[in-house]
């Protein structure tokens, strides 16, 4: 009941900041992780097999790298000055943060891809 849960409440919340943000390529880029991280965890939550399981093992290292580089090395993009001052906290701790925040999304992913057997049984 958790995953499912979770997985509404990073729905709206991802649907709420992605419309405020500003996009460059490198937004663009994340949010087809993004996507590509809630087929997954939509896989997982409601046991369907979506793609490959090799698919997901690729994906998962890819989507871990990709998060740590987006949010510790990718510069933030300029705020508005009222959102500025409000976040004056360096961009190591707004990401450390951020990343907690996705960590059942890295979790989902991980078991969906390594270790939900009876999901992918007959198929490898």
């Amino acid at each position: 009941m958790f995953w499912k849960l979770y997985f509404l409440f990073i729905m709206i919340v991802a649907i709420k900041s992605y419309s405020l943000e500003e996009f460059r390529i490198w937004e663009i880029i994340d949010v087809d992780f993004f996507v590509l991280a809630m087929i997954a965890y939509f896989g997982f939550c409601w046991g369907k097999r979506i793609f490959t399981r090799s698919f997901w093992k690729i994906f998962f290292l890819l989507y871990l790298l990709w998060c740590v580089y987006y949010q510790y090395f990718i510069p933030m993009p300029e705020m508005p000055m009222n959102l500025s001052k409000a976040l004056e906290e360096p961009q190591y701790i707004i990401a450390t943060e951020t990343l907690t925040f996705y960590i059942p999304v890295i979790v989902a992913l991980y078991l969906y891809a390594f270790r939900r057997n009876k999901i992918w049984q007959g198929l490898e």
